[in-house]
């Protein structure tokens, strides 16, 4: 994006020159520009950007792209610039989710299903609201089994006036759980799942050369199975959220990577006007894919506008780590023919796993590779012959993003594998 970026940046501040010299009726050539305005240096005359703004945006763009900078101009790239928030940082100064305050609010922890795709079969709560300091009871009704997420498990919200005063009462709860339809799964079950599929052909996703005819005409075979287990992203910061949903708007204060899906969220849920949806964005405790999901804002929507209050939700630190969008796990199978030098002559990967795209709307099972295992990572293009081949896993465990999707679970099978290559060459890992 570097080139279209300059571009649009270029093309915004010559509307904004092109404004000034049409007021004060000077060429184009006499103007130039500091961070924020517009100067004339023959009169000493100034503009904000701002008080340019609107005529900027009446004025035609030109058919010609815009000059741009070049190297020797630049004043931030390449230059050292210290973090700007480093000493708040350092200091306890920096607000996150967790740190968030509105006037009134009260506090509200979750009781989430521990079984997949549980449901509250039934609910007592007569013990938790005689605890001092609770206030209400709310049922948080979860998605049905294969219906995209909104909050991540169905669920009973204890709100109170202090978070501990939630956690107890929560812990006053009795519920009876419908298990859900995943009883059966276990970690054992779906590697034995992947491994029965990996004996089969998969779904091819890319296709270079003949592999068929490359492997079976290799001086030397190798194979070896590689597994990804699911993995939490275990955020320094555990989910949290404050909501304040009113009649005619609601306030979302929240550490989210996603603050246009928070505020997307809020709109389903209900049926303000994004323009009337103000999300806050607070520093995160961690992101790492997990905070580009917005279940907890989900969760602290429905409870505000449960209980007409603004409500600061928490999860624990057992929370986060029991319900999470994980890792998705994976077993992948490489393949390698080689000739009398080492040289690797055929390269196979079949990969087994349970995609990330799980349950998200208008994505069909063909496409699940696509988030999964990516066509052009390496040894692609450097290898003459090569297959690689998807197999989509049944799995009722929810599935996300986790920094770098695909990149860091293929990276630790192919690179593996080239070290076996290596070895089985007897050369070193790095020069191979």
């Amino acid at each position: 994006a570097w080139k279209p970026l300059r571009e649009a940046g270029a093309g915004a501040r010559r509307q904004l020159m092109l404004a000034a010299a049409e007021r004060w009726q000077v060429q184009l050539a006499q103007l130039r520009t500091e961070p924020g305005a517009v100067l004339h240096p023959a009169s000493g005359r100034r503009l904000e950007y701002a008080a340019l703004a609107a005529e900027a945006a009446r004025i035609p763009l030109p058919q010609e792209p815009p000059a741009l900078k070049q190297p020797g101009e630049y004043r931030i790239i390449g230059k050292p610039k210290p973090v700007v928030d480093a000493r708040d940082i350092v200091t306890g100064k920096a607000r996150y989710g967790i740190d968030a305050a509105l006037p009134g609010m009260v506090y509200a922890v979750v009781a989430r299903s521990p079984w997949l795709d549980g449901r509250v079969q039934s609910v007592d709560d007569s013990a938790a609201r005689k605890l001092t300091g609770v206030i209400d009871v709310v049922r948080l009704p979860g998605p049905k089994p294969g219906e995209p997420y909104t909050v991540l498990a169905d669920g009973v919200a204890v709100v109170a006036n202090s978070t501990w005063a939630a956690l107890q009462g929560r812990k006053a709860l009795r519920i009876e759980w419908d298990r859900g339809p995943h009883t059966g799964e276990s970690t054992a079950s779906l590697r034995t799942q992947m491994q029965q599929a990996l004996d089969k052909p998969g779904q091819v996703v890319a296709e270079d050369g003949d592999y068929t005819a490359a492997v079976g005409a290799a001086a030397r075979q190798l194979q070896a199975d590689y597994f990804v287990p699911f993995a939490s992203h275990a955020s320094m910061e555990p989910q949290c959220c404050l909501a304040h949903v009113r009649e005619d708007g609601a306030d979302i204060i929240a550490p989210t990577q996603m603050p246009a899906g928070a505020s997307r969220m809020v709109h389903k849920l209900t049926g303000l006007d994004r323009l009337a949806i103000n999300v806050q964005m607070t520093r995160l405790g961690g992101g790492f894919g997990r905070r580009l999901t917005n279940d907890y804002v989900a969760e602290a929507t429905l409870i505000s506008m449960a209980v007409n209050k603004p409500v600061k939700l928490q999860w624990t630190r057992e929370d986060d780590l029991q319900h999470d969008f994980y890792r998705p796990s994976g077993l992948h199978r490489l393949r390698a023919g080689t000739d009398e030098r080492g040289n690797i002559t055929a390269w196979g990967q079949r990969l087994a796993s349970a995609s990330k795209y799980y349950r998200r709307p208008k994505v069909s099972e063909d496409k699940m590779w696509e988030a999964e295992i990516y066509p052009d990572d390496l040894p692609r293009h450097l290898v003459p012959n090569l297959r690689l081949e998807y197999h989509s896993m049944r799995s009722g465990v929810p599935r996300g993003s986790w920094r770098a999707p695909a990149h860091y679970a293929n990276a630790f099978a192919v690179q593996c594998f080239l070290d076996e290559l290596a070895h089985a060459a007897g050369a070193d890992p790095l020069e191979y």
